[in-house]
């Protein structure tokens, strides 16, 4: 495998990375904002940040895959360096899908219990 190769899938990767931090900060954006003014808000009001939220949680999603896969077909094709690697890309990809609608359904469900508090 060449240099270039090599640069590729450090460019892949960096950008899976990239892609993740980004919906990081989308969550705990719209958590912060659930938190301070998520009482405060209009019904039409949580629907648009809640949209907003999600397409941008699930965009950030694509975006990770679609760089994982990229960094996985160029690992497959290094028999020595897909062999000294113990977590390749495919273990990401299948294990990332999960771990994002977690943590989207989690969000959700704040805005939910933080609009709709229980009353004793």
């Amino acid at each position: 495998m060449d240099a270039s190769t090599h640069e590729a899938m450090a460019m892949w990767a960096a950008n899976a990375i990239t892609s993740f931090s980004i919906y990081l900060t989308f969550t705990f954006a719209y958590l912060t904002a659930a938190y301070l003014a998520g009482t405060k808000l209009t019904v039409y009001q949580v629907f648009v940040v809640s949209t907003l939220y999600t397409a941008g949680a699930l965009i950030s999603l694509a975006s990770v895959i679609s760089n994982l896969e990229l960094y996985t077909v160029l690992l497959n094709q290094d028999e020595v360096l897909l062999s000294s690697i113990t977590f390749s890309g495919e273990f990401w990809i299948y294990s990332i899908t999960p771990l994002f609608m977690v943590g989207i359904g989690v969000s959700l469900s704040f805005m939910w219990y933080i609009r709709h508090p229980k009353t004793e």
